[in-house]
């Protein structure tokens, strides 16, 4: 009983200390980076409005994303190179859930890649990476997208 008091004793002492240090909870926009970098050029992210990338693109990605098990809407961004960055999830349990971030450069080359994560803590949260493999599903999600771009492309001519 005496333990369990001298931890949440010990949490309420040490709150005000994390709360104190300068910058701690600040507000700033998203992708920026904090003024102690130097004299970088701030550059925020832009998130991308369905109308900033082709219908095809959108119906493509849909097919693919919808046909493993991702989330709609994704999550667009456009990088420094003009490829665009699309970000999805799906939920796998309570305790987990998997990003998708599928790559689109301009000249329609495709990449994906699948990461996992956890909610809460759990076994799977210390032992369950080890056992995932998710490169095989990400490549296979990235052919179809750049099969059927391909396929599209070539049917419009």
């Amino acid at each position: 009983m005496m333990k369990a008091l001298r931890q949440y004793f010990a949490l309420l002492a040490l709150t005000p200390l994390v709360l104190a240090v300068p910058g701690c909870g600040t507000p700033r926009e998203i992708g920026t980076r904090p003024a102690s970098f130097g004299n970088e050029q701030h550059q925020s992210v832009v998130f991308l409005d369905r109308s900033e990338y082709s219908d095809r693109l959108g119906l493509v990605l849909r097919d693919a994303l919808t046909g493993h098990g991702f989330s709609i809407p994704w999550i667009a961004v456009k990088g420094s190179d003009g490829s665009l960055w699309f970000v999805a999830e799906r939920f796998q349990s309570e305790h987990r859930f998997d990003r998708i971030n599928v790559n689109v450069t301009p000249d329609e080359r495709v990449t994906a890649s699948i990461t996992p994560y956890q909610f809460v803590a759990s076994d799977w949260a210390i032992l369950g990476r080890l056992f995932v493999d998710s490169r095989p599903e990400a490549e296979l999600i990235a052919g179809e997208i750049a099969s059927k771009l391909g396929r599209d492309k070539n049917a419009d001519r």
